[in-house]
């Protein structure tokens, strides 16, 4: 995917971003998942992250990202968190992907990083890490 690139492990990555980054950047979304799902059907692709399990709090934070490869997209990927500002298709500029937390970058000069963190077991993370692979454009979704 044109003008994007993945760190998925913190590790590879060395740190996270700068607090001056994120400043420059504008006030990210942060909030601590309890629930994360990775779904897949057909040439859909979808990763998301709840606060909680009640779905019919509008207050209660989220993120999902979609991606699909049935018709050409650009690129682009659809963005949706409890914050309006953050719903939309967005080129990602960057996802960094670690089995505690995420940090997603849509590439807009503003309001345009979601960092979620969260906790699970080695072989839950291997199926989010692949799927966000697939929506990131670093592994092809055959």
């Amino acid at each position: 995917m044109p003008n994007s690139t993945i760190e998925r492990d913190a590790r590879k990555s060395g740190a996270r971003p700068s607090l001056w980054t994120l400043e420059r950047e504008g006030r990210p979304v942060q909030f601590h998942a309890n629930h994360v799902s990775a779904s897949e059907d057909g040439d859909y692709y979808q990763v998301m992250f709840e606060a909680g399990e009640d779905a019919g709090d509008p207050q209660r934070p989220y993120l999902v990202i979609q991606r699909q490869f049935e018709d050409p997209d650009g690129g682009l990927c659809y963005v949706e968190t409890h914050d309006e500002k953050y719903i939309g298709h967005f080129r990602v500029r960057r996802i960094d992907l670690s089995p505690t937390r995420i940090v997603l970058e849509i590439d807009r000069p503003e309001a345009n990083v979601v960092e979620v963190t969260f906790g699970m077991a080695s072989s839950d993370f291997k199926l989010v890490a692949r799927v966000v692979d697939i929506i990131a454009g670093a592994i092809d979704p055959l």
